[in-house]
């Protein structure tokens, strides 16, 4: 299985990558996180650029309420380290509308 990062350069072409993306958690619940990603996004629509994204699960729901689609992704198991649960990396995208 490759890497999170080896599969992210598969997946990405000629995208706007929007990359660790994090908010302290005494912000969390603020807007902060989503007035970020937008940015990224109006940056994107301004050269016509889709974005890719790989997000955790703590920030699915702000990607998919961006407008963000899953496109793939990777769950691993935590056992094999001596954790419980799993991990789960995925891969989105936002296309830029084609009327920008």
């Amino acid at each position: 299985m490759s890497s999170n990062f080896e599969r992210s350069e598969e997946i990405v072409n000629d995208d706007v990558e929007l990359d660790y993306l994090a908010v302290h958690p005494k912000n969390k619940g603020k807007g902060i996180a989503t007035a970020l990603v937008k940015s990224g996004i109006e940056a994107a629509e301004k050269i016509g650029i889709p974005i890719f994204c790989m997000a955790y699960k703590a920030g699915l729901g702000i990607y998919s309420r961006c407008g963000f689609k899953e496109v793939e992704r990777i769950i691993q198991d935590t056992a094999q380290w001596g954790f419980e649960g799993e991990y789960g990396a995925y891969f989105m995208v936002y296309d830029v509308p084609k009327d920008n």
